[in-house]
């Protein structure tokens, strides 16, 4: 691949004209003749993108009245991190020349063993048949420059390290920093439930405890749910029954005496097993209640018998009940992964917490010894508004948006075509994998202007302040479950995530079974996570958030005019 390397001083003037110095350097012959030529990469030292006063207008959006909304875009500013906000023009930088972005093609991997010289695991949920094209960010093999390992290791230390609030790693006497030590603390408890689970079940592995579930269900489970659902069925039979019953007593009748459904009516006295009432009808119909009631006394008897074999110990032969065995099997494939061995854990939650631990670990000691991280980007933006309100005159907002340490390392985007397997849609789709990896440091979003908050104390209470905000977004995996991107007929934008389907020849083209099938999706399909370190309003703190091991199963998004 080549790489170009750009050394760019750029400034946006008041003309919304970018200027640029840039330096291409010279590449010698024999460092064209190793260029292979199938990508392209760059990357842009000593950026500063800076609006400077400029102004840029956007029109044509109407609110719901049918009135225009004029927006002005104030202020922009991309730098290196340290700008104080934009105000002191720092130089970034985008890519390094050993970490690029880059621009490439070529094939999947998918259909290709390990060992094959072309097999490359970051293209292995693509079929090799085809060509894919890839924009990505620059990956870092280093944890500490890793903003995804780097983000996971601020979120364990509880801060930003490097932030001002935040220069101590907290080391104790073993020499662990406090990150060490929490998700220590964190693995020593995911491993406590998954020993638990194993104690349970000395002698036999996970394939028998999946062969007692079925045949546990089989042969004691099934023929009790069956036996509930045939009584649901006896009581909405009665009940049809019942309910005719009552409405053959004359309207009158019902209403002089109160009748309910369902209910024997108050001036009906039984005796020997007969009802007496104030007529025949009232008779029939207190007969069917009884009827009712009796079925479902017999719903309730067969739904004890299902509950009671469900918490039996006795029926699976494996000394835990089948509803104890259903969720001990389920959190150990989430502890450990798929596996035929109670032995084993190589996969799962506990495995992914070890590899990070591990990069904690890195992390720790290169920070002890005086590795610097790398800076990242300051971003701002700022927006007013003038809305045109319905019952005259109009109404001025504001909007500023500023982030300091912004990373996107290890971002990508990969593009390729297949033929479209819906016969409503002939011709050919176009399918994506996107892996977005976002850090932010701090986050500010204001929406108070400077007259109206003319003080730094009125500015900062109205002022929404994210610190450490990670969001490692997945959306599509490979031919499996591919993001299509595609126009309907009304000209809107559309993009689709479908369920992954076992019969899709792209999706399953070894023709595994079901479950084999959707064992390897769950497995290695990619999650997302969102972590936020601390959300403040003011001076007022919210907590941090995380949500972690989300996977999106569906997911359809249309645009709509504005």
């Amino acid at each position: 691949m080549k790489i170009i390397r750009y050394f760019c001083k750029t400034i946006l003037a008041s003309t919304i004209v970018m200027s640029a110095n840039a330096d291409l350097i010279a590449m010698k012959d024999n460092e064209l003749g190793n260029a292979t030529g199938e990508g392209l990469g760059f990357a842009l030292e000593d950026f500063v993108l800076n609006s400077d006063g400029a102004s840029l207008k956007v029109t044509g959006i109407e609110d719901s009245n049918g009135g225009e909304i004029d927006i002005d875009w104030t202020s922009f500013y991309i730098m290196g991190e340290g700008s104080e906000k934009g105000s002191i023009n720092t130089p970034g930088q985008v890519g390094s020349y050993l970490n690029p972005w880059t621009i490439q093609t070529t094939r999947g991997s998918r259909g290709l063993q390990m060992s094959d010289p072309e097999y490359n695991e970051r293209y292995a949920g693509i079929g090799y048949d085809v060509a894919l094209l890839e924009l990505a960010t620059g990956d870092y093999e280093n944890p500490v420059q890793n903003s995804e390992a780097f983000a996971q290791f601020s979120k364990y230390q509880g801060c930003v390290y490097g932030n001002d609030n935040c220069l101590d790693l907290d080391i104790d006497s073993n020499g662990d920093s406090r990150a060490e030590r929490i998700i220590q603390q964190e693995i020593a408890q995911l491993t406590g439930q998954k020993d638990l689970i194993v104690g349970r079940y000395t002698g036999n592995d996970l394939a028998d405890l999946e062969s007692a579930i079925v045949d546990t269900y089989n042969d004691d489970i099934n023929p009790l749910e069956l036996d509930v659902e045939a009584e649901k069925l006896d009581v909405a039979a009665e009940t049809t029954i019942s309910n005719n019953a009552f409405y053959r007593i004359p309207k009158d009748e019902r209403d002089e005496f109160k009748l309910s459904l369902l209910t024997i009516p108050e001036n009906c006295t039984k005796w020997f097993g007969s009802y007496n009432c104030e007529s025949n009808a009232q008779e029939d119909f207190a007969d069917t209640v009884d009827d009712v009631n009796e079925q479902k006394e017999q719903l309730r008897d067969a739904k004890k018998a299902l509950n009671a074999a469900l918490n039996d110990a006795s029926l699976t032969g494996v000394g835990q009940s089948y509803l104890t065995l259903i969720n001990d099997v389920d959190e150990y494939k989430s502890l450990c992964g798929y596996t035929d061995s109670l032995a084993a854990c190589g996969d799962g939650i506990i495995a992914r917490k070890e590899k990070t631990r591990s990069d904690v670990e890195s992390i720790s000691v290169a920070l002890f010894n005086g590795e610097a991280r790398r800076g990242g980007l300051d971003i701002g933006l700022t927006f007013e508004f003038s809305l045109n309100l319905a019952g005259g005159g109009t109404r001025d907002d504001f909007l500023d948006i500023d982030m300091r340490g912004v990373y996107v390392d290890g971002t990508s985007l990969k593009l390729w075509s297949r033929p479209s397997l819906d016969p409503a849609s002939p011709g050919s789709e176009l399918n994506a994998e996107v892996r977005l990896n976002l850090l932010i440091k701090e986050l500010d979003i204001r929406a108070c202007d400077d007259t109206s908050c003319s003080t730094e104390e009125l500015r900062e209470a109205n002022t929404l302040n994210l610190d450490n905000l990670l969001l490692s977004l997945n959306l599509g995996y490979g031919d499996v479950q591919p993001l299509k991107f595609s126009a309907t007929s009304d000209g809107q934008f559309q993009l689709e995530l479908e369920n992954p389907d076992p019969t899709n020849p792209y999706a399953n083209p070894d023709n595994l079974s079901a479950d084999k099938f959707y064992e390897d999706y769950y497995k290695n399909a990619p999650k997302s996570f969102v972590h936020i370190g601390d959300v403040r309003v003011g001076d007022t703190s919210i907590g941090s958030s995380t949500i972690s091991g989300f996977r999106a199963q569906y997911l359809k998004v249309t645009s709509r005019d504005l």
